[in-house]
């Protein structure tokens, strides 16, 4: 929950500084608009699998009848943890 946690144009976070924007990802998705989160690079370290893994999850869909699984969900970053 803490991904754009800073506002900035177009950004408006829930708490700054603690909670991104999730009110305003979640209008989008009511809208019926597919959200890819885009970032230069995502996580730190070790952790950018981890973090893009949760991303995806995140934007993901759920397949249905599978429990814990998920599909679709789009994340473009220049680096990313192999």
């Amino acid at each position: 929950l803490a991904m754009l946690k800073m506002a900035r144009d177009g950004i408006v976070p829930d708490v700054q500084g603690s909670i991104g924007p999730m009110k305003q990802i979640e209008e989008m998705r009511g809208q019926g608009f597919p959200i890819a989160y885009v970032g230069d690079v995502v996580g730190t370290g070790s952790s950018r699998k981890s973090a893009t893994n949760s991303v995806l999850w995140f934007f993901g869909d759920d397949v249905p009848y599978v429990p814990n699984k998920r599909a679709g969900g789009f994340c473009f970053g220049s680096k990313i943890a192999p």
